[in-house]
């Protein structure tokens, strides 16, 4: 199910599959690069959009998960929805997390986008969270690309196995400038394999936590953390 949002000429498709956000704009030009299928080497590989890494971000085979998590290939359930505001609620039926509860908004307010994620436990042991967003940000010249305000350069070798950052709070590219805050999602990962014209700046509550023994969120029995991101087009 397709759900469009709009709200002071920024505007929004959300798809209940994976929670996913297909499309981004502000007066006809894109924020994120369009969801698509692109061939990779042979393969279709889905791209673009913004979509939720949950429970984990990356490599997740510690848990017995693919790579991000479930969260992103799940039928997501439509809690709310007006005009410029949507909640998707998932209660996951997957094997050791039948306990958690998930809940995504994605509203427009002002010159925001708003993503606010919800995970409750449900359930009665601990459980242990990292999760993040992947939006792919849509860019026309990567000559015109600037981070917290300066010359990003776009690496062909060291950006396809990502660059790992402590906080991004600001974009420029030719077409668009947006700021960026964020609720315990700290961390940042930037990464393109530059099959085309995007480039991830995924906030993450940490980098690469489970596959690499960093710090999880913990959550109790009975518990919830709220994490946030908000992009403002300017």
């Amino acid at each position: 199910m397709k759900i469009n949002l709009e709200n002071n000429g920024i505007k929004s498709e959300i798809e209940t599959l994976g929670a996913y956000v297909n499309t981004l704009s502000k007066n006809g030009v894109n924020i994120f690069f369009p969801k698509s299928k692109i061939d990779e080497n042979g393969t279709d590989k889905l791209r673009g959009g913004s979509h939720p890494c949950l429970p984990h971000f990356g490599v997740s085979k510690k848990v017995g998960l693919s790579n991000h998590g479930f969260a992103r290939d799940l039928e997501w359930n439509v809690k709310y929805q007006s005009d410029s505001e949507v909640v998707l609620s998932l209660k996951p039926d997957v094997e050791n997390w039948e306990g958690m509860y998930a809940e995504i908004t994605y509203s427009i307010k002002d010159n925001y986008f708003i993503t606010k994620l919800l995970v409750r436990n449900d359930g009665e042991k601990s459980i242990d969270v990292s999760p993040a967003f992947h939006p792919y940000f849509n860019y026309t010249d990567e000559n015109e690309i600037f981070l917290n305000g300066e010359k990003f350069e776009m690496n062909r070798e060291t950006l396809p196995n990502s660059l790992f950052v402590d906080e991004v709070n600001s974009m420029k590219t030719s077409e668009y400038v947006i700021e960026i805050e964020n609720k315990d999602m700290p961390k940042f990962v930037i990464w393109t394999n530059f099959t085309d014209k995007y480039l991830c700046v995924e906030p993450t509550f940490n980098w690469q936590a489970l596959d690499k023994d960093r710090e999880l969120c913990a959550i109790e029995a009975g518990e919830e953390k709220e994490f946030e991101y908000r992009v403002k087009i300017k």
